[in-house]
């Protein structure tokens, strides 16, 4: 049986970018990429309304800000201020669906 694979989180390319890339070649071509293409303002205000956010603050942010950190993939898509956490989860979860794994 095949189960779908996430890797969440802040993924600076310059760090990660070769692993990431290792992941996406053994999961070829069942790789969904999504980037969070928002403003700092954007990421503060989200940051703002989570259980966690007493454990750092913008100032913190700031310092680990890179904007437009892109992998640069075909496969990446993009949410951006105007998308909703619901809209995101929607558009994941369609691709999901139509993904080979799924239609076995």
């Amino acid at each position: 049986m095949e189960i779908p694979v996430l890797v969440e989180g802040f993924y600076e390319t310059d760090i990660y970018g070769q692993m990431l890339e290792r992941l996406k070649k053994l999961f070829a071509p069942q790789v969904l990429a999504y980037y969070y293409d928002l403003s700092f303002e954007e990421t503060v205000r989200r940051h703002q309304t989570r259980a966690k956010q007493e454990e750092f603050t913008p100032a913190d942010m700031k310092c680990w800000w890179k904007d437009r950190d892109f992998l640069g993939w075909e496969e990446e898509s993009f949410f951006t201020d105007e998308d909703s956490l619901e809209a995101a989860f929607d558009k994941i979860c369609s691709a999901l669906d139509k993904t080979e794994y799924n239609s076995k």
